[in-house]
């Protein structure tokens, strides 16, 4: 990752601005942006409305984390040329009209790590519908979301798509009986589609449904993993009464 970073800043140094001596954006939030995209990118192709509309919300969310940041900018007092330095760094770096060295990169990283980083989507949300509390899953997020913070993340949700989904799930699930590893498989491998997070969110929710004393009333005990390979799991119970369920879950997977 370092790596990768020291690259990139090498590569888009010349979109830089300067000013007073410094260059602008600064390394933080240039390393921020870096973060987000890797995090945030997923199918939007190059060349397409799409992108063009992913490069958008890219500039709008920077001007707002900078600004809330109040380092060199912000709502109350703006800095014109700081924020415009941020927009033209950012328009330049996801530039589609042309061969873009960077997005190339950015592209191959991004698909090397992205099953990784779903993987780890998908233990969060385990640990979110399994762990005491109350669980909020919000809105869109039984399947893949790449949404920002709001006003990002209040864009319309297809929530036709889901219940198809949902609905084709429950069909598989309900002719495969008490077989459901074939079908786990098959979610995993399309792990793209992200059928996989909500066959995960829908089976925990039936979980909850049949056993919500166990949910509401239930201990917590913590389970600890030995061998060459125990940091890479997180484990425990929940239990009531005579019912007890335990979690699995993978952690530090790379």
């Amino acid at each position: 990752w370092r790596t990768v970073i020291n690259r990139w800043a090498r590569m888009n140094v010349v979109h830089k601005q300067h000013r007073h001596g410094q260059a602008l954006p600064d390394r933080n939030d240039e390393y921020l942006l870096y973060q987000t995209l890797v995090g945030t990118w997923d199918t939007e192709q190059p060349g397409t409305p799409a992108f063009a509309e992913y490069r958008t919300r890219i500039t709008n969310y920077m001007e707002k984390a900078t600004r809330e940041a109040k380092l060199h900018t912000s709502w109350v007092n703006p800095n014109v040329a700081y924020d415009t330095a941020m927009r033209q760094f950012v328009e330049a770096i996801l530039d589609d009209r042309q061969r873009n060295r960077f997005l190339l990169d950015l592209d191959r990283f991004r698909q090397k790590v992205a099953f990784y980083g779903k993987l780890n989507a998908l233990t969060q949300k385990l640990l979110l519908l399994t762990v005491p509390g109350v669980p909020d899953i919000y809105q869109g997020t039984e399947l893949w979301d790449f949404s920002l913070v709001d006003p990002d993340n209040r864009r319309p949700v297809d929530f036709v798509r889901r219940e198809v989904l949902l609905a084709q799930l429950a069909a598989y699930a309900e002719q495969a009986g008490e077989q459901l590893l074939p079908l786990a498989r098959e979610v995993l491998d399309d792990w793209q589609d992200g059928r996989v997070k909500l066959f995960l969110v829908a089976k925990l929710l039936q979980l909850r449904q049949a056993q919500p004393n166990l949910f509401r009333y239930g201990g917590y005990t913590p389970l600890y993993a030995e061998g060459s390979h125990a940091a890479h799991v997180v484990a425990f119970q929940r239990h009531h009464l005579a019912t007890h369920i335990t979690v699995i879950a993978p952690r530090l997977i790379v």
